[in-house]
């Protein structure tokens, strides 16, 4: 059977001194109990080749490194499948006979035999967390030359022991197995920007650069471009994170490797930014030469900044006060809004009536003479309250309120909070109920909590779910409370079975809170539906201890909040005896929106 085998170099390939004519000493590496030594011995294509650069571009000799590794899968046969599934590393030994040596311990059975075919990736960007596939990361970059070099990817063509296509060897001698004559060759670009209008820009500061169809991520377990690449196909918008390596006279350099698509818009409409204390940098930058991208080519790129000013933000309560300030001369040219007045390093604010949080602009000059818009956001829990329009998605059953709907969209009414009581949750953080929400279920009040960062300048609102005896709200002949709507999630997916919709005892405390996001305009209060587990999260209900019963999840907690639940009873005793199912359910995965989310009126 023809064995396959998967391996990702994890190289530096030094490109800034030729290799030494000299064999270095070789260490021997000792073998694990019940593995065979595998010995690789790789080399680099001629010294024509385009491996590496200097500052102009001109191509120098690669190098291996001490600290370099090869990882190693092996693959059954053409169709890829694992062998044992196990990885392996060989790690770097130094220079035989001109080549790097590559030395470690395999399986017996996962080495090559017959017309075994090898494919290899040699780089430095690499993660690796076990046995699975890997990605080469070349999103965060240091922005030098070193950098862009270290960031380069090489790839080997396929190997064969036998036959025509024979283009390497394997010997056994002594029990070690060893291949030879495997050669490499690019796949990334380097890619050299200059920029000039950056004056204020240093080495070292952060620059992001925009750009389109090629690889910042890259699946490398078959060698190739794969669905865990960012963007998936090589089309499509891409970023990465890069530094300044050099700046003069406000023109700034820095080098990008990058992996090009067979796309003929690769690298292409860039742009490049930064931010720097009380200014942003943003620019296009133009193709220079040469016009095509191609792997293992150098190119030049140039382009202008512009320069702006960044706005300065405060966030304060709605009582008149003072914010200080620092590095300003006075107040600017452009015009401000009238409950704004600045004097002697401090911004005078009128209080806000307006019944909403507010956002208003003084422009002030600071010691370099720009003119500086500075925000002011006025912002408490009771500028919430007022009409809102509710999208969900409504289950209905005995008792319910509102009709079944997907999407489902009514009014409610933010108003006082019912009882607003400040209470633990059980991560034993507290929370104040501080406004509440009439309308979703006839004249009961939901109780929430919205919590102001002040520092951070952010918002979120908890929902209020109270499971506890006597607390129920009469409604429709009826008491009512409000219960989370509980799902399971389903690993590397979204959620769904096993759920519960109408659960009244929530453990230790009989309360909790979902967390809906607030949004910068304070005008959408959004509780997000979660697509992918992986990456979203719902708010989860720790100390409910039930899991779930359907086969593809079995055994997996069921207390992520996915809705909000409401429950009747002839009792104002809420268990699993009074109450035997759900008068409404809203749901958060309404038809063509994010999520549940009310919207100020």
């Amino acid at each position: 059977m023809m064995k396959k085998l998967m391996l990702c170099a994890t190289m530096v390939a030094a490109l800034f001194s030729a290799c030494s004519s000299e064999d270095d000493s070789v260490n021997s590496q000792g073998v694990e109990a019940g593995k065979t030594q595998l010995v690789l011995l790789a080399d680099i294509e001629g010294d024509g080749s385009r491996f590496g650069y200097d500052a102009e571009g001109n191509t120098l000799k690669a190098k291996f490194e001490e600290g370099d590794q090869i990882v190693y899968w092996p693959r059954k046969d053409a169709s890829l499948t694992s062998g044992n599934g196990g990885a392996y590393f060989l790690t770097y030994q130094g220079m035989e006979n001109g080549k790097g040596k590559f030395v470690g311990s395999v399986d017996g059975a996962d080495l090559p035999d017959g017309t075994g075919n090898l494919h290899m990736l040699l780089c430095n960007a690499f993660t690796f967390n076990g046995t699975n596939l890997q990605t080469l990361d070349l999103s965060a970059q240091d922005g030098t030359l070193a950098s862009a070099a270290k960031h380069s990817v090489f790839q080997a063509d396929p190997i064969f022991f036998e036959g025509d296509s024979k283009n390497a060897d394997k010997t056994v001698a002594n029990g070690v197995v060893t291949i030879s004559g495997v050669k490499f060759a690019p796949k990334t670009s380097i890619v050299k920007f200059t920029i000039k209008g950056a004056k204020g820009l240093e080495a070292g500061d952060e620059l992001t650069v925009s750009t389109k169809d090629v690889y910042s991520k890259v699946s490398i377990g078959w060698g190739n471009a794969g669905t865990n690449s960012t963007p998936s196909t090589g089309t499509g918008n891409v970023s990465f994170t890069t530094k300044v390596a050099e700046a003069v006279d406000g023109t700034i350099t820095t080098y990008l490797s990058v992996w090009p698509s067979t796309s003929e818009n690769a690298l292409g409409e860039i742009t490049i930014n930064a931010a720097k204390g009380t200014k942003k940098y943003s620019g296009a930058l133009l193709r220079m030469e040469p016009s095509a991208l191609k792997a293992g080519l150098f190119y030049r790129m140039s382009g202008e900044m512009n320069v702006s000013v960044i706005p300065v933000s405060y966030w304060t309560k709605d009582a008149a006060g003072e914010v200080t300030v620092e590095g300003y001369t006075g107040v600017g040219s452009s015009e401000s809004v009238d409950w704004l007045s600045y004097s002697d390093g401090k911004i005078s604010v009128s209080e806000n009536t307006t019944g909403a949080p507010r956002t208003g602009t003084i422009y002030l000059k600071d010691a370099a003479g720009n003119n500086c818009p500075i925000e002011i956001t006025q912002v408490e829990a009771k500028d919430f309250k007022g009409t809102y329009s509710f999208t969900t998605k409504a289950f209905a059953s005995t008792g319910s309120y509102k009709a079944a709907a997907d999407p489902a969209t009514f009014d409610v009414t933010f108003t006082d909070a019912r009882k607003g009581y400040t209470l633990k949750d059980a991560e034993d953080v507290e929370h104040t109920n501080n406004i509440g929400i009439k309308g979703l279920y006839y004249e009961t009040v939901m109780d929430a909590a919205i919590e102001i960062d002040y520092a951070n300048k952010t918002a979120k609102m908890g929902v209020f779910f109270d499971a506890r005896d006597g607390e129920g709200q009469e409604a429709n002949g009826k008491y009512a409370t409000f219960v989370p709507a509980f799902v399971t999630m389903v690993p590397n997916a979204a959620w769904g079975k096993s759920w519960k919709f109408d659960e009244t005892e929530l453990g230790d405390p009989d309360y909790a809170w979902a967390w809906f996001t607030i949004s910068s305009d304070f005008k959408k209060i959004l509780y997000k539906n979660v697509t992918k587990s992986a990456t979203e999260s719902f708010s989860v209900v720790s100390q409910y201890t039930a899991t779930s019963t359907d086969s593809k999840t079995v055994g997996l907690p069921m207390n992520n909040i996915a809705g909000i639940d409401v429950v009747i009873s002839n009792t104002n005793v809420f268990n699993h005896s009074t109450v035997s199912g759900y008068a409404n359910v809203y749901q958060t995965n309404p038809k063509g929106y994010e999520g549940n989310v009310f919207t100020r009126k």
